[in-house]
């Protein structure tokens, strides 16, 4: 039986491969980017109001949480952002109190 061989020449070396290209590095070496920037640039109010209206990112969502947890809704418990988007919640419907 034949064994297949393959020319790696035609292959870029593992190195180039897996190397992050350009704008991903610009975008781990800037953490304050538009996304953080809109964000930041919003009251907390405006936050919520974004959120409830599904209209920050899961990006923004994320940062938002770890930066002012104490801003975030909380539905049990979780965060809103992220209860609301379990089939559980998705069965009850939106809430409007925040359960401590």
């Amino acid at each position: 039986m034949r064994q297949h061989t393959s020319s790696t020449s035609d292959r870029a070396p593992v190195d180039q491969q897996r190397a992050p290209s350009a704008a991903n590095q610009n975008a781990e070496a800037n953490p304050h980017d538009s996304d953080d920037q809109s964000l930041c640039a919003m009251t907390a109010e405006e936050r919520v109001a974004a959120m409830w209206r599904s209209q920050l990112t899961l990006k923004q969502l994320a940062r938002w949480s770890s930066r002012a947890p104490h801003e975030v809704p909380l539905l049990g418990g979780e965060f809103a952002w992220i209860a609301m988007r379990t089939p559980d919640w998705a069965e009850t419907g939106p809430q409007d109190e925040r359960a401590a």
